[in-house]
C-alpha cells in the first residue's frame, strides 16, 4: 500500500540516481522513479524534490515534476482524446491520459469534446480515474454565503433551468436562464454574484451585482455605449431580451431599471426608436 499521496504533490528525498532516473524514497519503505528526462541537473542524493505521483501506462506509480490540470479531489474541464469500449481518455497535462471508466460517463462524449470531471482514486487498485458524475461531491446547502457575495465558479452542465455551477470547488449553484446575460459554455470559469437562496439554502447566481450596485454598473455601461454610438442606441423597453443581451450583455430587467433611472436623472430620452443621450449645453 502506498503511504504517500498519489494524485498529489509530495516532497520526497532522493535515495539514488541511476541511468534511468532518480529513485525517491516513500514512507512505505519503497521508492518511486522520477524519469531521467525530468531529473534536474543539480539534483543530488539526499536532496528533497516536490513531485506529483500518478499511474504510468503500465499502472505503476511514477513521479513527475509536471503539473497536471487537476489533482486528486479537484474538478477540471478536460478534453477527450480517445473514446474506447471501456470508457474515454482525457488530456490532463501529463504523458498518460486520465481514464473515465464507462460506468462514470453520464452522457455520450466524442474526441475533442470538453467535459467537467473530478479526479478520484480507486483505493482497492490504487489507480487514479476521473468521473463525470460530480453532483454527489457538491454541497447544496450554501448557508455559509450571503446575498451579494462575489464568488469564483465554473460551469459544468446546462439544463432547462439554466447552468449548473461549481462554487469554490465544493458547492453547487444555479445560474438561471433569465440571468444568462452572455454566451457561456461548459468549463467557463468566471466571477459570479450570489443573487438569492431557496428555502433550503440552495444558491442562485447572477453575472452582475445584485440590487442598486448592479443598476449603477448597468447605467454606466449604457452611458458609455451611448457616447460611443453618437448618442443613440436602437434599444427600448419593447426590445427583445435577446437583442438587449447581444448588445449590452445584461438582462432586459436590468436594462429597463437602468434606463428608467437615466431618464429620471435627465440623462436620456426614450422613444419608440430607442434611447438618446441628452447633451447638456
Amino acid at each position: 500500500m502506498l503511504s504517500n499521496n498519489i494524485g498529489q504533490f509530495n516532497l520526497l528525498k532522493v535515495d539514488r540516481i541511476l541511468s534511468q532516473g532518480a529513485y525517491l524514497s516513500l514512507e512505505s519503505g519503497g521508492d518511486v522513479l522520477l524519469p531521467k528526462r525530468q531529473v534536474p541537473n543539480d539534483l543530488e542524493v539526499g536532496d528533497e524534490i516536490d513531485v506529483f505521483l500518478y499511474n504510468d501506462s503500465e499502472d505503476r506509480i511514477i513521479a513527475t515534476v509536471d503539473e497536471p490540470f487537476a489533482e486528486l479531489g479537484q474538478f477540471a474541464c478536460l478534453e477527450v482524446t480517445d473514446v474506447v469500449k471501456f470508457g474515454l481518455f482525457l488530456d490532463w497535462g501529463l504523458p498518460k491520459d486520465l481514464l473515465v471508466p464507462q460506468s462514470e460517463v453520464v452522457r455520450p462524449l466524442y474526441n475533442g469534446d470538453r467535459c467537467v470531471v473530478r479526479v478520484c482514486l480507486d483505493e482497492e487498485s490504487n489507480r487514479l480515474y476521473a468521473t463525470t458524475k460530480i453532483t454527489g461531491f457538491l454541497e447544496i446547502n450554501c448557508s455559509d454565503f450571503k446575498e451579494g457575495d462575489q464568488v469564483d465558479a465554473m460551469i459544468y452542465e446546462f439544463s432547462d433551468l439554466g447552468a449548473s455551477v461549481i462554487v469554490d470547488g465544493d458547492y453547487r449553484a444555479i445560474l438561471h436562464k433569465s440571468d444568462m446575460t452572455e454566451d457561456l459554455k461548459i468549463g467557463d470559469q468566471k466571477s459570479f454574484y450570489v443573487k438569492s437562496f431557496t428555502e433550503d439554502y440552495r444558491m442562485n447566481l447572477s453575472l452582475r451585482k445584485p440590487g442598486f450596485r448592479g443598476i449603477l454598473d448597468s447605467k454606466t455601461l449604457i452611458l458609455n455605449l451611448l457616447k460611443e454610438s453618437n448618442g443613440v442606441l436602437k434599444l427600448h423597453d419593447k426590445s427583445s431580451p435577446e437583442e438587449i443581451r447581444n448588445v449590452l450583455k445584461i438582462s432586459k430587467k436590468a436594462f429597463k431599471q437602468s434606463i428608467g433611472r437615466l431618464y429620471k436623472d435627465g440623462l436620456i430620452n426614450i422613444s419608440a426608436d430607442g434611447i438618446q443621450l441628452i447633451v447638456k449645453k
